[in-house]
């Protein structure tokens, strides 16, 4: 291959045939920068990835914890609403008692037997009014 002459004086030789020192260090120096922005450029992608990844696993992980807390809220209520309910069969196996509505009667309504006679203790000089039929007004 022929050399061309440069403007100053000296033969233009092949790039791969000029020593070292005579390269010109503009096309490497392009190379070298092309492939720190290559390099950067897959770090910076990889630490993207990596973010991405970190903050979806904490995403995860709050919604969890939510999830978590919303059970043992349910749970809670749950074992609240169990109580209640068997608090309420209690309450109506004593209301299907017959002896318990006796004495439910006997003690909010004041009714009685026929043939009983009622005995009402009041202190002295406070009598308890009565009614037109002779029955005691009680007072709450």
């Amino acid at each position: 291959m022929a050399s061309l002459p440069s403007p100053r004086g000296q033969a233009l030789l092949p790039e791969a045939t000029r020593p070292l020192a005579n390269r010109p260090l503009y096309p490497s120096s392009r190379r070298r920068a092309k492939r720190r922005y290559q390099l950067n450029w897959k770090k910076a992608s990889l630490a993207a990835i990596a973010v991405y990844a970190l903050i979806s696993f904490i995403s995860v992980g709050l919604k969890m914890s939510q999830a978590n807390r919303e059970v043992a809220r349910l749970q809670a209520e749950h074992q609240a609403l169990v109580q209640q309910r068997q608090e309420l069969d209690r309450q109506i196996q004593k209301l299907n008692d017959p002896a318990y509505i006796e004495k439910l009667a006997r003690e909010q309504l004041g009714l009685i037997k026929p043939g009983e006679k009622v005995v009402i203790f009041t202190e002295p000089g406070n009598p308890l009014p009565l009614k037109k039929d002779n029955r005691a007004v009680y007072k709450d």
